[in-house]
């Protein structure tokens, strides 16, 4: 029902209560209509007022007079007009209080269920003008005066009440199979015999619409508790089917590594990313670190495989449980990780292994630039040294540019004239985590991980300082500078800074590709060990004409730079030589 019918109910209930006390049902209902705050009822603040207000309330005679517009209202619900002058005149022209009685008082119609005809003719209806806008009004009259919500009243209170009277009658089938309806027991007799007695039966109840209405909600809340708990079983066995599911595949899967740890490692850095993996492998060191503290703890030695931290870090990359089983777990039920036994010794191994593993990238950054060096000069492996520092410093400082993490692969590229040559540096590339695209012409990082690069970064300038002084550039100013002297070599150095920056700026003139080295530097002395410099900067030397091939212009970029801070680490390293002479 709704909320007006509602408070219509309980207003009725409250006019009743006070009525049992004594008060009669005028003084009950403004006592109810005196006491009400915001709109709520208060049967005992009601009860005060009444007995405060008793003499002042004397019941008069009952209302004759019927107000005929709340009448025709009444009627057009479908009542007689004797039930609805009837309704309206006990309850003293209250319209809803008429409605509600004539709805629980059913038989005060006439029978055959005819109004009674009037002796006078009725008039014909005359037109109606058309009524203007008026504001809406929530009086009585707004709250009964529907259509729709009437008829729906009506059925309601037609349903509740049948379905009183089919409790009812099953109630009094039930009591004419246990005795015709009366429930006695057996008594003895002044003779000693025993004699059946009847009790006497309860009285018959009556139908109230209230507690029919109130029995009708409750069996609603109870039946969409019942739908709400079905949901959520039907809920949980969608999810345990599912992580069933995720488990026997991650099983198969587990099963082709045997008891391999790197196997599985490896798989891990080939399927997911690099973050994911190191916060797996940082949990599983975390829980292995507590355990070598804490060997006697349980608690650190039991894992809910339920947890959702624990599901994304452990259960769900194929690959983690083998090697939470090498520390010593064992599953149990497909809920909990148990580790029975604690072997510390096994646990440190298997820690060292992941611990070389998260440092993959990095600490082969090394043996890669040692294996270029077998294949190739010098002053290659330091260029393309300083180039992979150059590209990861800009990817660690913009990890979101795309095009700072791509590397085109095609020819005259940067990874053509650095890379291509040295297949160390290729494989040193792809540790990195760099993947090739599948038109095959990009090398890109799709997943950066940052502290990763960093340490990848540090390395390499450890690897290019220590290479540094070992290249051709290097070795030629020093041999300038202690055979000819400071000035002569000051004026090598500015020829070839000078020339490389020529062609920089103007790649595409010839004529700045050819130099003749004997008139450029006016003395076959000097020209002899300038050779060497102008070989170690990128040109190729016959005779005395020194030549660019015109391929690289980057390489002239890393030349220069190569070349000044040579120069510059000779000067400080002289100067030093000088001041402990002095």
């Amino acid at each position: 029902p709704s909320t007006d019918i509602r408070a219509t109910l309980i207003m009725e209930a409250a006019t009743q209560q006070l009525n049992s006390m004594g008060f009669n049902r005028a003084l009950a209902r403004r006592g109810l209509e005196s006491t009400k705050v915001n709109g709520q009822i208060d049967v005992q603040r009601a009860a005060m007022w009444c007995i405060n207000n008793a003499q002042a309330s004397v019941p008069g005679p009952a209302v004759s007079s019927v107000d005929e517009r709340k009448l025709k209202q009444v009627m057009d619900m479908g009542f007689s007009r004797a039930h609805a002058v009837k309704g309206l005149q006990l309850k003293k022209n209250n319209m809803q209080d008429a409605v509600l009685w004539c709805a629980t008082n059913p038989d005060m119609e006439t029978k055959g269920g005819s109004k009674p005809s009037s002796s006078k003719p009725k008039p014909k209806p005359k037109p109606k003008p058309k009524a203007k806008s008026k504001p809406a009004s929530f009086g009585p009259e707004s709250i009964v005066d529907n259509p729709e919500r009437r008829k729906r009243r009506l059925e309601e209170y037609k349903m509740l009440e049948k379905e009183f009277l089919q409790e009812e009658s099953k109630l009094s089938e039930k009591k004419k199979t246990y005795g015709g309806g009366r429930l006695g027991g057996k008594k003895k007799d002044a003779g000693g015999d025993e004699k059946v007695v009847d009790s006497p039966s309860k009285p018959k109840k009556e139908f109230d619409v209230t507690s029919a209405i109130r029995r009708k909600h409750e069996s609603e809340k109870a039946k969409a508790a019942l739908r709400q708990a079905e949901a959520q079983r039907k809920h949980e066995e969608k999810l345990k089917k599912e992580r069933d599911v995720r488990r026997a595949k991650r099983q198969a899967a587990e099963a082709k590594f045997g008891d391999n740890i790197a196997t599985a490692l490896d798989y891990l850095s080939k399927n997911y990313s690099i973050e994911r993996v190191r916060e797996s492998l940082g949990i599983i060191a975390q829980i292995a670190t507590r355990i070598l503290k804490n060997p006697n703890e349980v608690k650190y030695r039991r894992i809910k495989l339920g947890k959702e931290k624990v599901q994304r870090t452990i259960v769900r990359p194929v690959g983690t449980m083998v090697i939470m089983k090498k520390l010593g777990f064992v599953e149990e039920e497909g809920e909990i990780l148990v580790m029975k036994k604690v072997n510390p010794g096994v646990i440190k191994g298997q820690l060292a292994k992941m611990q070389r593993y998260l440092n993959r990238g990095a600490t082969h950054i090394p043996g890669d630039l040692k294996l270029a060096d077998a294949k190739s000069g010098p002053e290659n492996v330091l260029f393309a040294a300083m180039q992979l520092r150059k590209m990861l410093s800009d990817i660690a400082e913009l990890p979101g540019s795309v095009a700072l993490r791509s590397l085109s692969t095609e020819k005259g590229t940067v990874f053509h004239q650095r890379f291509a040559g040295l297949h160390p540096l290729v494989e040193a590339l792809k540790k990195l985590g760099f993947e090739q695209d599948h038109q095959r012409k990009y090398l890109r990082l799709n997943k950066p991980d940052v502290a990763f690069l960093r340490k990848a970064i540090a390395d390499l300038d450890v690897e290019i300082e220590r290479r540094k002084g070992e290249t051709r550039v290097s070795r030629a100013v020093r041999s300038l500078l202690a055979k000819r002297g400071k000035d002569k070599t000051v004026y090598v150095v500015d020829k070839a800074k000078a020339c490389l920056a020529r062609i920089q700026r103007s790649p595409s003139e010839k004529r700045y590709w050819t130099l003749d080295l004997k008139r450029l530097l006016s003395s076959d002395e000097i020209v002899r060990d300038a050779k060497v410099l102008f070989q170690g900067i990128g040109f190729k030397v016959s005779g005395n004409t020194a030549s660019w091939n015109g391929e690289d212009i980057g390489g002239l970029a890393l030349a220069q730079e190569h070349l000044s801070d040579r120069w510059k680490a000779a000067l400080l390293q002289l100067s030093a030589a000088n001041s402990k002479k002095a």
